[in-house]
């Protein structure tokens, strides 16, 4: 769709975008002239969950888990999250089941075939889908986001955990890091052993997992609706 977007941005006074790094591809890939783009980023909200609220038994999770929220589709890597998972000791996986939770799609079968040739059926959970009132509830209750996507324009998800105090272990591209600042743990794309080091590090590490807990909860409270609203505001003042 190049052609026809690049004929579209032509009649456009601005445009917005959630980061610098969308904000680059904009310039490299399409061509647009930089005094048009504004950054906005996204935001979340915190949603008020009771402390010793637990999953439905619907999904059937009875231990502690690694949590990944996303599309099925290929750039979100979650072959190669299963695979690390595949990777980490027997007394983590354990310990720690594996779930994924995004809709369904034409891909979904190639990451159950790959959990069953490797053996992980069992640790292993997909959910096709949440309510968006009981996503949050994972966040609250997963030890760690495992975000090993290869792309991502903004990264919503990043921030939500971040937002109820969920660690984040990410690759280290696109806006990846300007969602998760400092706050969160980033290896290099296909790195597997630093991810699976970092994994255990933070696992036995209880000061690090409190201290990147509390600091996220905070970095998280800087994106916010509001201020996103605001700005958009402003640009459609001028």
């Amino acid at each position: 769709n190049k052609l026809v977007q690049k004929l579209i941005i032509k009649k456009l006074d601005t445009v917005i975008t959630v980061s610098k790094s969308t904000k680059n591809d904009l310039i490299n890939l399409l061509g647009i002239n930089l005094g048009k783009i504004n950054i906005i980023t996204e935001g979340c909200r915190l949603e008020d969950i009771a402390e010793k609220e637990d999953l439905p038994e619907k999904f059937n999770i009875n231990k502690e888990f690694f949590l990944f929220v996303g599309r099925h589709e290929p750039y979100k890597n979650i072959s190669g999250l299963i695979k690390i998972y595949n990777q980490l000791p027997e007394n983590i996986k354990n310990t720690y089941l594996l779930v994924i939770i995004g809709k369904f799609d034409q891909n979904t079968q190639i990451l159950f075939s790959l959990v069953k040739k490797l053996n992980e059926e069992k640790r292993v959970i997909f959910i096709d889908s949440v309510m968006p009132e009981q996503l949050p509830l994972f966040y609250k209750k997963a030890k760690i986001l495992l975000h090993l996507s290869l792309y991502e324009g903004f990264g919503l998800t990043i921030l939500e955990a971040m937002r109820y105090g969920l660690p984040v272990i990410g690759y280290n591209v696109s806006s990846i890091p300007e969602v998760a600042g400092d706050v969160g743990i980033l290896a290099e794309p296909g790195n597997d052993t630093d991810i699976i080091e970092n994994i255990i590090k933070l696992i036995d590490n209880k000061e690090l997992y409190r201290d990147l807990k509390f600091k996220g909860i905070e970095r998280a409270k800087s994106f916010t609706w509001e201020n996103s609203a605001k700005q958009v505001l402003e640009i459609l003042k001028l």
